[in-house]
């Protein structure tokens, strides 16, 4: 008999819904990286425009106006990643709990396919042993019957009715 598990198409259900919600949570994970290199590079761009700026005191007033500027933008852009990561901080998170739950649900079923897989085997064995206990017995029986009715034959009358009165 072959195994059928009732619950087949959910657990189906589950492997996609388990794999979508890993890829959503691999993909914040990689925007997260990113925003977080442009963070790193950010910063470190902003210190070494800091440290030039803080190295040549003589610069003319509207170059250390324009110096000022863009060192302002870099802050307003760090600002800005730094909001953007706080957001896919949490969107990683939330994602990751739902991942979570979807690979809880699918290992259960796949669990309980497991367990079910196990029962269904024992119970072919069972089976198959039955099958082979009655043939042997049908056999065994089978062979005890042609030999009482060969002894049976070989008697004679007299001979069966010894020892009857």
């Amino acid at each position: 008999m072959r195994f059928h598990f009732p619950l087949d198409g959910v657990l189906h259900v589950r492997l996609l819904l388990e794999e979508q919600a890993r890829e959503r949570l691999e993909t914040c994970l990689l925007k997260l990286r990113a925003v977080e290199h442009r963070m790193s590079e950010g910063r470190r761009w902003r210190e070494r425009s800091a440290r030039v700026r803080a190295r040549m005191k003589k610069l003319p007033a509207i170059e250390l106006q324009f110096v000022e500027h863009v060192l302002g933008q870099a802050d307003v852009a760090l600002s800005r990643l730094e909001a953007a990561r706080v957001e896919l901080a949490r969107q990683a998170s939330e994602l990751r709990a739902v991942y979570l739950g979807a690979h809880r649900e699918r290992e259960t079923l796949s669990t309980l396919r497991e367990a079910a897989l196990v029962r269904h085997r024992a119970d072919e064995l069972r089976r198959e042993q039955r099958a082979l206990d009655e043939f042997h017995l049908g056999k065994m029986l089978r062979a005890r019957g042609e030999a009482r009715l060969a002894t049976d034959l070989n008697e004679t009358p007299d001979e069966s009715r010894k020892g009857l009165p």
